[in-house]
């Protein structure tokens, strides 16, 4: 990703300064199993009735898992 980085920006910096700066906007370099993310995770387990493709308005759950997932793809769309 460093690599990477460096040739979409075309800037020079070091990997410690690149690590260091990455951490502190709270990204983090972690190798996922299969498991999901704790919203994620927690959206599955809530309600077995509440479906993706049709979510409860009044549900909290149901909401903070629709927001996590379009900042996820936001956030995927933006790294590509």
């Amino acid at each position: 990703m460093h690599a990477d980085f460096i040739s979409k920006h075309n800037v020079t910096c070091s990997y410690k300064i690149y690590r260091e700066i990455v951490h502190d906007m709270k990204i983090y370099f972690v190798k996922l199993g299969n498991k999901e993310c704790d919203k994620c995770e927690k959206y599955n387990l809530h309600d077995p009735n509440h479906q993706k493709n049709s979510l409860l308005e009044s549900c909290n759950i149901c909401q903070n898992w629709t927001a996590h997932t379009r900042r996820a793809r936001e956030a995927r769309k933006q790294y590509r």
